[in-house]
């Protein structure tokens, strides 16, 4: 998942003293959009439907393997509450840092965007939702 410009910034400025140091949350949030997302986090568009929410993921090993090589991965099924209408084309993942609103952290644009309608359970299998903190090319 490339990082946002936000996450970019808190990081770096917690290692060098130039911010607010970065506080690690206790649960991310994983979120999806029908939009590309730009690298300043803009552009996240997630579905309206009353249904929708994003999916909390405890920060703990229970949730994310091993690092290997700089990138951890989802060790269960993530998965979001059935859909009681049409979510459109999801072509997004991002993690922010709160259950709303918050700040987008990482995102990942899907290589086959899936489509989601009514009476559909997104899920994201194990090991399929691999994160990176560095420099990585957007996806």
């Amino acid at each position: 998942m490339p990082n946002t410009t936000y996450f970019k910034n808190m990081v770096s400025g917690s290692l060098f003293g130039k911010s607010a140091v970065f506080n690690v949350p206790d649960t991310y949030y994983l979120a999806v959009s029908t939009t590309k997302v730009s690298e300043d986090g803009s552009n996240f568009t997630e579905p309206t439907d009353p249904s929708y929410a994003r999916v909390p993921i405890v920060n703990s090993s229970a949730s994310f393997g091993e690092p290997d090589n700089g990138v951890v991965t989802n060790k269960q099924n993530i998965e979001f509450a059935e859909s009681s209408q049409d979510w459109g084309t999801i072509t997004t993942t991002g993690l922010f840092d709160s259950e709303t609103e918050g700040n987008l952290l990482m995102y990942d644009h899907l290589d086959q965007p899936k489509t989601v309608e009514r009476e559909t359970v997104f899920l994201i299998k194990p090991g399929s939702l691999s994160i990176i903190t560095g420099d990585c090319p957007e996806g």
